[in-house]
């Protein structure tokens, strides 16, 4: 199995959705975006935590694109933004 180009190798009873999870979720980008959407505690958009995580616009649309495919976090709608929060567990 291969995600991101990087060849995975896990054991056939693991669920490929939680390894997919966890994948993603351990990258030093996400945990970066993840760790700043915990502390401050609020819907943010690209633009801001692009500048506040010091990262690409790009970068950061494409971790937020995965970690909200994977249920870390979810997108809201508010006029005509569009804001990243942390889903609750």
């Amino acid at each position: 199995m291969a995600f991101d180009n990087h060849k995975i190798y896990f054991e056939t009873n693991l669920d490929f959705q939680e390894v997919e999870k966890s994948y993603y979720t351990l990258k030093k980008k996400s945990q970066e975006i993840l760790t700043y959407l915990k502390i401050n505690n609020g819907g943010f958009t690209k633009t801001h935590l692009a500048k506040a995580l010091k990262m690409h616009t790009y970068t950061i649309t494409k971790y937020l694109n995965k970690l909200e495919e994977i249920g870390a976090i979810y997108s809201k709608k508010s006029s005509n933004k569009t804001l990243y929060l942390l889903k609750s567990e």
